[in-house]
C-alpha cells in the first residue's frame, strides 16, 4: 500500500490534512513523498505461534533497512484474526514504513524478510 504524503522543512504535516489534499499537487511548495507499508506478522503460519522474540525480529528488520540504505520507521502492533477453519489467533506484527523507497528496493526488502 502506498500513500502520498507531504513533507515540509524536515517534518511531516500530513496528519493535519484531509485525504484529498494528500493526492493532489501541492500549491504551497511542499515536496511530495511516497510512503510504503510492509506488514510483517511474527507468527509461524503452520503452528500459529510466535517462535522468535519481538526484539530479535525488530533488530533484524532494522538491519535489513539499514543495509538497503532507506529511510524507515517501524511500529510494533498487536492484533487478532480468524483463519479459514474458524480458529482465532492473536499476533504481534511489525509495521515497516519505507519513505521514498524505489519499488525495486521495496521488493528486495520484502524478499529479505
Amino acid at each position: 500500500m502506498q500513500q502520498k504524503l507531504l513533507r515540509q522543512k524536515g517534518h511531516f504535516d500530513a496528519a493535519l490534512r484531509p485525504p484529498a489534499a494528500l493526492q493532489s499537487e501541492p500549491e504551497d511548495g511542499n515536496v511530495q513523498m511516497t510512503e510504503t507499508r510492509i506488514y510483517v506478522g511474527l507468527n509461524d503460519s503452520e503452528t500459529r505461534q510466535q517462535h522468535y522474540e519481538t526484539g530479535v525480529c525488530l533488530d533484524t528488520l532494522k538491519d535489513v533497512c539499514r543495509n538497503h540504505r532507506v529511510a524507515f520507521s517501524v511500529d510494533v502492533e498487536e492484533g487478532g484474526y480468524y483463519h479459514d477453519d474458524g480458529g482465532y489467533t492473536e499476533e504481534t506484527s511489525l509495521v515497516l514504513v519505507l519513505i521514498d523507497a524505489d519499488r525495486e528496493i521495496v521488493r528486495r526488502i520484502a524478499g529479505d524478510l
